[in-house]
């Protein structure tokens, strides 16, 4: 299981990431990660972003905090949900479904 890590790695690790879990899983085994993706066309994903953002500066938090997390987000390197299953897949994942999707945020499931 993995929570909101992996939109953190550029794609080449988050390849290398996925085929070493299915390496080390067993046969049946589930690998399940809820994590952020962007929604694969830019119009779509700037709503996104802009949605979040609302929704952030609405909800009390200071200036600073608002400021300190445009920081943090230069660091995501996020895919859309459709390029995460076809990485899954290409590692041998035979079984790969995204259980729950809303904007940016989503949880794919592998299994083995």
């Amino acid at each position: 299981v993995s929570a909101l890590s992996i939109h953190h790695l550029e794609d080449g690790e988050k390849r290398s990431l996925f085929q070493r879990i299915y390496d080390t899983l067993p046969p049946g085994g589930l690998f399940v990660n809820y994590d952020q993706f962007c929604a694969g066309q830019e119009e779509m994903n700037d709503w996104y972003d802009s949605y979040w953002e609302g929704q952030l500066a609405s909800s009390g938090l200071t200036l600073q905090d608002l400021a300190a997390w445009k920081e943090r987000r230069k660091f995501d390197r996020e895919c859309s949900v459709a390029q995460e299953m076809e990485m899954l897949s290409t590692c041998r994942f035979p079984t790969v479904q995204c259980v729950y999707a809303c904007q940016k945020f989503a949880v794919i499931v592998g299994k083995k």
